[in-house]
């Protein structure tokens, strides 16, 4: 349902790929290869069934039915926004109704669609079989490798300013009030507490019920988390005007047995001189562990 290795070569030369559980990304520009020891370039959910059912079930989400004019066959476009922890997105996604894979796409990082695209083709071809060289990339042996900063989108700072979300932190270290946040957080998922969810993480403020059920919770699927396995130690720090944010791994065991990690950030906050913290989101993709 989501990408692992991948490479996506762009029009201006830019080469992002992801290999080993990190991500890196070439500006030919400056000679520059830019990583991050996370998942945050791919696609998750993969243009499949999963992405076309995942839109169809949000409440912004429009369809069309059409054919192609080329093959005749059936086409579903379906436009949908959301806002979530890389910040507003809107999608016009253009699937085979037979296969239900997506055929091409555009995406922007606003809510209406408007203006330039951040990302879109205009055809997707799906091979049975391809050569491992394909995600095979060849840098300049003289560029600079640079780790990026631990960021969040400057449109979620709102949602994390609510002084009315997230836990005290009065008396506890960041490491401590990370693993009182989380296990909280991951309590609440397994008990499909939604108001919880919310009130931690107060980015799914603006997703509705069913949203959060689905793909949150993911309640009856394998996908499921049915325990919260360990919290490891604040890995990689940032900070935004509202404070300092950590990013922390967490493993968790899922209803098929499968263990994911998910690496976690935390933004810290002092309102008044009370201090306390928020969940902002996944830093990248979850990751599957042994």
């Amino acid at each position: 349902t989501q990408s692992s290795d991948y490479v996506a070569k762009g029009s201006n030369g830019i080469v992002a790929w992801v290999k080993g559980g990190s991500t890196y990304s070439y500006v030919p520009k400056e000679n520059t290869v830019y990583y991050e020891n996370a998942v945050t370039s791919g696609f998750s959910q993969w243009l499949g069934p999963e992405l076309l059912k995942m839109l169809a079930d949000m409440k912004s989400t429009r369809v069309l039915y059409g054919k192609d004019p080329e093959t005749g066959r059936e086409l579903v476009t379906v436009m949908s926004s959301m806002f979530d922890v890389t910040g507003p997105k809107s999608f016009c996604i253009v699937f085979d109704s037979e296969t239900k894979l997506a055929v091409s796409m555009k995406q922007w990082d606003n809510m209406d669609m408007s203006g330039w695209p951040a990302f879109s083709t205009t055809k997707i071809i799906y091979y049975k079989d391809t050569a491992d060289s394909l995600l095979d990339v060849h840098i300049p042996g003289n560029a600079k490798y640079v780790e990026k900063p631990l960021t969040i989108p400057q449109a979620n700072i709102g949602l994390l300013s609510n002084p009315n979300a997230g836990i005290s932190t009065e008396g506890l270290s960041e490491q401590a009030a990370s693993e009182k946040i989380l296990t909280d957080m991951y309590n609440a998922m397994i008990a499909g507490d939604i108001d919880t969810i919310r009130t931690l993480c107060p980015v799914c403020a603006n997703l509705d019920d069913e949203f959060i059920r689905q793909f949150i919770v993911r309640a009856g699927k394998d996908s499921q988390i049915t325990e919260l396995v360990s919290i490891g130690a604040i890995f990689k720090e940032g900070q935004t005007k509202l404070g300092r944010i950590a990013a922390v791994p967490v493993i968790s065991k899922c209803k098929d047995g499968t263990k994911m990690e998910d690496k976690m950030i935390v933004q810290f906050r002092n309102f008044a001189g009370e201090p306390s913290c928020v969940i902002h989101g996944p830093y990248g993709i979850s990751q599957k562990v042994k």
